[in-house]
């Protein structure tokens, strides 16, 4: 149960194995989260090269990510990123959260609430994160990462870039 998990997919295994689905969840994102924050911890897991281009920025920035609330924060803070950002949001340890996950555009649209922003570019390496953007009625940039170099996508963000370098020429800053 990882990528691609539904409420119904919960539910299903859980009565399989006559698991409660939420106990079963919890502990399931719980365990994922601390496995994700022990790779931060060896340095396996670590931020992208161009991430400091976001402090050369001179705007309000936020996180939205369909990973749990509880990595996003420890990651944050781990690589000491968190004053960066004015706002982040990951999913909740529920099985309500799944369908909260991109592309539905809701932890974007509470950071763009808490961001007070009238116009957004949400930057993302996923077809989810280009569709929660178009969801939310804001721009988007595919950021083709090296595991997304060929990656075709069927939803067209604003801007298709190669680094968070590229911010400062669509951004203006």
């Amino acid at each position: 149960m990882t990528i691609g998990a539904t409420p119904s997919g919960v539910a299903t295994v859980s009565d399989v194995y006559d698991f409660d689905p939420e106990q079963f969840w919890r502990t399931r994102d719980s365990t994922v989260s601390e496995a994700q924050q022990d790779e931060a911890r060896a340095e396996r897991k670590t931020p992208y090269e161009d991430i400091d281009t976001l402090a050369d920025l001179d705007i309000s920035m936020g996180i939205v990510s369909s990973n749990q609330q509880e990595t996003v924060d420890f990651l944050l803070e781990h690589f000491e990123l968190a004053g960066m950002f004015d706002t982040a949001y990951g999913r909740e340890a529920t099985i309500e959260s799944l369908t909260l996950r991109k592309p539905n555009p809701h932890y974007l649209n509470r950071a763009l609430a808490d961001l007070d922003a009238e116009s957004a570019l949400y930057v993302g390496d996923n077809e989810s994160d280009i569709q929660a953007a178009e969801n939310a009625g804001i721009d988007s940039a595919f950021i083709r990462r090296p595991h997304r170099s060929d990656w075709e996508l069927n939803t067209w963000p604003t801007w298709d870039i190669d680094s968070l370098d590229d911010l400062h020429e669509i951004c203006g800053v």
